[in-house]
């Protein structure tokens, strides 16, 4: 049969001659197949799974063989490939590289900016290369110093002038530090530091993105050089003295010296003396004037409204009832639909505070009272809310959204007035039914945001307007040297097209105060020019040598602009000036 039992005979069965011997003999036909069958089965399993003991084992030895090496490649911003190397070992910095990290800490831990958020970032990046250690110390010098505390009123720039290797771990920095208080230069101070580094590889992916050399900072050590109050080319060591000197002589000397340096003082500097630039030719071209949106907007008529019209001195006073007064001011203040008012089949209103608006309707018709777009309902307040339906409904979505107030009476002869407030604005109106004549809907134009929107285009117009128009690119000379103090409107370049002088200042030089330009003649004397104001230039319609940007009187600020491609003009000197003076004395 197809599904029997096997039966495996391993030998020739003797005949039982015992009924124990019978029973044994039919137990191990029955029983013993299945138990070798069994330990087969076990037998197998034991196997296999030895086998894949063994097979796990081999495939994570090989695993752990990898053949595959990566590689690094460096690209320049051209997309060019500059360095090939495999990922193997630790990359070690150079010398250059540390360098120009801890340049970059002294400039982030030293420097105060005017802005408030720049100061943190700069703290926040020289933390991310200090170790524990140099952290420590830069808090100490936080709360010594409080950088944050001195933003607005004074500012310290760092130059880093050095950095050198002083031992196998340590690196000496030199660095200069200008201090301006409220724009002006206070002081120049020069220091040195001795930093001390160790190089970690990073732990984790914002240490690999923050400082992906491993360059971190272990100590710091920085003090103060001693300067002279007066600058080197100005010491002079004077030859000693073998006597003393005598009252007359040193009397002259002073004289000559406070003559020499009130002179010195009170010298005008000449303007350098230039060439005329060659005429070029240009074509004649017609400019175009920017172009500005022109619209004719409608301004509301003033009503005479209630207390307004005050009555002429030596006239008679209204002696009517107030009540009376009050109905001719309501009839006054009263808009009436007019043919020349309707858009289709809507009525519209020109707004004005204070004015009542007149809405004809008719019972089983709908008039509809259509807002401004953007313009939120606060509330509806109806006097008659029995015999009118008043609701609320909205179109458009966003900023186009539109609030729509229906009204329906139920019966003609009705009369009552709706009072709707909004966001922006309040409207007065008064209802009035009739048999069959209704307004289909009315709305409103609202003269003075058409005014506001008209100058916000015409602001905006004019800002996107450029300074001039017309001029080659190649015509601009940039000629032009920015000297003198270092107040926050300092201009930042000056250049010309060989008609007209540019002058630019930074953008915000509508926060301050700005300075008049002032022409240095040929005797070095100064004249108020004509100038005009285009956004942040100024611009002078000739040219010039040499100009100064004044302002204030008692700490006058001067900023001078000259020509660097001119010659320094020579001094004549008259051969008959000594003869002159004796003559005159």
């Amino acid at each position: 049969m197809l599904f029997k039992r096997p039966v495996h005979r391993y030998g020739k069965t003797p005949e039982p001659v015992t009924p124990y011997q019978k029973a044994a003999q039919l137990w191990d036909e029955r029983i013993g197949s299945s138990r070798l069958q069994a330990r087969n089965w076990r037998i197998m399993a034991l196997g296999c799974l030895a086998l894949a003991t063994g097979l796990s084992g081999g495939l994570v030895w090989q695993s752990m063989q990898s053949r595959v090496v990566p590689y690094v490649v460096e690209v320049d911003g051209f997309g060019e490939t500059r360095a090939v190397a495999p990922a193997v070992r630790n990359y070690e910095p150079s010398d250059a590289q540390i360098a120009w990290h801890l340049g970059r800490f002294i400039q982030n831990v030293r420097s105060v900016s005017t802005d408030p958020v720049l100061v943190r970032q700069n703290w926040l990046a020289a933390y991310d290369f200090a170790s524990d250690r140099a952290a420590l110390f830069l808090n100490e010098y936080a709360k010594a110093n409080d950088p944050f505390g001195q933003i607005g009123t004074r500012s310290v720039s760092v130059q880093v002038t050095s950095v050198v290797r002083a031992s196998e771990s340590s690196f000496q920095v030199k660095w200069t530090e200008q201090v301006f208080e409220r724009g002006s230069l206070a002081s120049t101070m020069r220091w040195t530091a001795i930093l001390t580094i160790v190089i970690r590889s990073p732990s984790n992916t914002d240490q690999l993105r923050k400082n992906p050399l491993g360059v971190f900072i272990n100590a710091i050590d920085w003090s103060r050089e001693l300067d002279s109050a007066v600058p080197a080319p100005f010491l002079r060591r004077s030859p000693p003295m073998k006597g003393k000197m005598s009252p007359i002589r040193a009397v002259l000397i002073l004289s000559v010296s406070a003559a020499v340096v009130s002179a010195c003082a009170s010298k005008k500097v000449p303007p350098p003396e230039i060439s005329y630039d060659a005429a070029d030719f240009k074509p004649a071209a017609i400019e175009k004037a920017p172009e500005r949106p022109i619209r004719i907007v409608e301004v509301p008529k003033p009503l005479p409204l209630p207390g307004q019209m005050q009555p002429e001195p030596g006239k008679a006073e209204d002696k009517r009832p107030p009540e009376e007064r009050v109905a001719d001011a309501n009839k006054a203040a009263t808009q009436q639909p007019t043919k020349y008012g309707y858009v289709n089949a809507v009525q519209v209103y020109p707004f004005t505070d204070g004015a009542l608006y007149q809405l004809y309707a008719a019972p089983e018709r709908v008039t509809d009272i259509a807002l401004q777009p953007g313009e939120k309902l606060t509330a509806v307040s109806a006097g008659d809310t029995v015999r009118w339906v008043i609701g609320d409904t909205a179109s458009g979505t966003g900023d186009n959204q539109r609030t729509h107030v229906l009204v329906k009476p139920f019966a003609p002869g009705l009369a009552t007035n709706v009072v709707i407030t909004t966001d922006r604005r309040t409207y007065h109106l008064q209802l009035q039914s009739t048999e069959k004549t209704a307004m289909a809907a009315i709305s409103w134009t609202y003269s003075q945001d058409q005014i506001i929107a008209l100058r916000q285009r015409n602001a905006q117009a004019e800002a996107v307007t450029p300074v001039a128009s017309n001029i080659a690119l190649e015509n601009l000379r940039f000629r032009y040297s920015i000297s003198g103090d270092t107040p926050p409107w300092r201009p930042t370049r000056a250049f010309d097209d060989g008609s007209k002088v540019y002058i630019e200042f930074p953008r915000r030089i509508d926060q301050g105060e700005a300075p008049p330009l002032f022409i240095v003649g040929a005797d070095g004397s100064s004249e108020l020019v004509n100038y005009r104001v285009r956004g942040n230039y100024y611009i002078v319609d000739r040219l010039f040598a040499a100009a100064e940007l004044r302002l204030g009187t008692k700490r006058q600020q001067v900023i001078r602009i000259s020509r660097i491609d001119g010659r320094q003009p020579q001094r004549r000197i008259s051969l008959f000036r000594g003869s002159r003076r004796g003559e005159g004395s």
